[in-house]
Order: structure tokens, then C-alpha cells, then sequence
């Protein structure tokens, strides 16, 4: 039967199938046992840049000259996002990483290399522990705060003043009291698992085209249990950070290249298109071609109408993100501009 499967937002996720047969055999593969996939007529179905409307239920119907047979139910879900996101052998699984423990105020950054390349909403934080933490555990915490936004700073270049380094989105994601625990449970890579849960109580809309992503962690309280979490020995560009012993400091005592290796749980953001860069102006001569060229950012398909003026001339067949206008004449001359739709609205 098919294995369930799990991709990245404009990733690639592939079911198979295999059938025993004598004689030959036809397949098609259904979403949500109802719809039929058009062209998936294969015993492998391979889903290029998975997108939300396709996650779902997966199931593949195999027929010869005597009959058919259905497939089990198989889950396409969203993979979690795992930053930075490097070989188990470059996550020591015992860095005394005490976020949970200590007074402390940590800003770590990640680089937005790590995200997808369109926007997301971050709904959920997860640690791992250390394994000089033992376990299974929990731990109170009293009082602790975590802040995202989305920063121009890049990693080993954070500022020791903190609000330096904090964007102009910076929102508290989470406040308050906060029973962490973990299973300990070890996985097949030999590290343990990212199960120390923080679910936002203020989802974070990111969009890594605008920065490198800032999670500021201030523990007022400090834990009652050695709940480390787990963190990277290893320099990078992609991830770096600054500390102080004080929940309020203005100004961070310390700095390192590592960071902790976090898991983030992250969904398509429910808004319209954002239209980032505009088109510009171009300028051409008699009987040359010129070209307008629109960037839309989203986490679900976008469809795209150019008009010629206004809204009210849409140009036949003109439905990509670039224009191309050949052979140009003097009417063609004046204003060009295009909208972009997605399912929850157009720019």
C-alpha cells in the first residue's frame, strides 16, 4: 500500500503503488477518495511544488480485465520546518543549551536561506532536549516571553543592543506562564526529539524575502527542572546569537556563532498576494519588444490578468507574471498594470 508522506510547501512528495498482476493493469490516483487526479494514470504519482490544496488523503485504484482494487488511505502533510537545518551529526545532543533553566534573555538569529521562498505563518515553536537533561521530564516556568520579527540584521553581525536587531514586526508570540515537558524520546538520527512545545498564542506571519528571522526568548523566571535544550557546536553564516543573564537587559553580555536547532510548525498564510517588486516603467523604441515582469509572493498558486490602461482592458491571453509585447506600435504606448489572485484575495 501507499506510505503516507510528508513535503515542504514547494517541495516534492511521491506515492507508490505496487500490484501484482498477470495481465496488464491501469491506475488512478484520487485526492480525498473522491476527486480523481487528472493525469495520474501511473503506478508512481510524484507532486511537484506541493502546495495547501494538496494536502490531503491519497488513494490509487488498480484495474485489469477482472476487476479492481482500492488502495489504502495515504496522508500527504506539511513538513515541519527544522532551522538551521543541518546533519544529525552536527546537532550535539549535548550542548547544555539552558534556555529553560536560566534567568536569561537569549536573541538568536536565523537566515532566511533556511525558509521557503514565500511567505508562511508560524503557528508553533519546538525544542529538543539535551540528553544530560534526562528525562522524561517537566518543568514549570513562571513567566517567559517570545518575541519573532522579522530583522535586516544577518548572522555574527547582531548588535549588542537588543532593539537594534529587532524588526519593525516584532510580536510577542508568546507571554506568560508555560508547562514545558519531554518525552525523550530518541529518533532514528540518534538525536532527540523536538517535543519541548511552545504553541503561539499570536500566530507570526514571515516572509523570508524580507530578512533573516529573530526569536527572542526571555525567561523572567527561570525552570525548576534541568530541561536543557539542545543546540549546534558548530559555526555558521546562517545562525548566530547574543545572551545576558538578565530577562531586562537593553544590552547582551555575551555572543556566539552557534544557536539552538529548533523545529517550526508553519502553514500558507490566509491573505491575498503581496506584490513585491512592482512592475517598472520601460521605454522602447518602433518594432522592438519590451517586457514587464511582476513578482507576487504567496504559499498558494497565484493566477495572473494584465490590462492595458485600466482594469477595464484586460490583454487576451496575457495571464503570466511577465508581459512580453513584441513588434510595438504607437498605441501601445501608456500604462500597463496586473492583478494577482489567490484564493483568499487579489492585488
Amino acid at each position: 500500500q501507499p506510505n503516507d508522506q510528508s513535503a515542504l510547501l514547494g517541495g516534492t512528495a511521491t506515492f507508490a503503488a505496487t500490484v501484482t498482476s498477470s495481465v496488464p493493469v491501469t491506475f488512478q490516483w484520487f485526492l480525498n477518495n473522491t476527486n480523481p487526479i487528472v493525469g495520474a494514470t501511473n503506478a508512481l504519482l510524484i507532486l511537484m511544488d506541493v502546495q495547501p490544496n494538496q494536502i490531503g488523503v491519497y488513494s490509487v485504484r488498480a484495474s485489469n480485465i477482472y476487476g479492481s482494487v482500492t488502495s489504502s488511505n495515504s496522508i500527504l502533510s506539511l513538513a515541519p520546518l527544522i532551522v538551521p537545518n543541518y546533519a544529525a551529526n552536527l546537532q550535539p545532543n549535548n550542548g547544555v543549551e539552558d534556555t529553560f533553566i536560566k534567568v536569561e534573555r537569549i536573541q538568536t538569529i536565523y537566515g532566511a536561506s533556511q525558509f521557503p521562498p514565500f511567505p508562511i505563518l508560524i503557528t508553533e515553536l519546538r525544542w529538543r532536549p539535551d540528553t544530560l537533561a534526562g528525562g522524561p521530564l517537566s518543568n514549570n516556568l513562571q513567566n517567559i516571553q517570545i518575541d519573532l520579527s522579522t530583522t535586516p540584521a544577518r548572522a555574527d553581525h547582531l548588535d549588542f543592543t537588543y532593539v537594534n536587531n529587532s524588526g519593525a514586526d516584532k510580536t510577542t508570540v508568546f507571554y506568560g506562564p508555560a508547562i514545558v515537558s519531554t518525552s525523550f524520546l530518541t529518533l532514528m538520527n540518534g538525536t532527540k526529539a523536538f517535543d519541548i512545545t511552545f504553541s503561539l498564542q499570536t500566530p507570526f506571519f514571515y516572509d523570508s524575502s524580507k530578512g533573516n528571522l529573530l526569536i527572542d526568548v526571555r525567561n523572567f523566571s527561570g525552570g525548576s527542572a534541568f530541561l536543557y535544550s539542545s543546540g549546534l557546536a558548530t559555526s555558521t553564516d546562517s545562525v548566530s546569537r547574543i545572551v545576558n543573564d538578565s530577562a531586562n537587559a537593553i544590552t547582551a553580555s555575551g555572543s556566539d556563532t552557534a544557536g539552538e536547532a529548533i523545529q517550526i510548525i508553519y502553514g500558507p498564510p490566509t491573505i491575498p498576494p503581496v506584490i513585491s517588486p512592482q512592475p517598472t516603467n520601460r521605454s522602447a523604441t518602433l518594432g522592438s519588444s519590451s517586457t514587464f515582469t511582476v513578482f507576487a509572493g504567496s504559499a498558494v498558486p497565484i493566477s495572473y490578468q494584465w490590462y492595458f490602461t485600466d482594469t477595464n482592458n484586460p490583454i487576451g491571453d496575457a495571464t503570466n507574471a511577465s508581459l512580453t509585447l513584441s513588434n510595438l506600435q504607437q498605441g501601445q504606448a501608456g500604462i500597463y498594470l496586473v492583478r494577482a489572485t489567490n484564493i483568499y484575495g487579489a492585488a
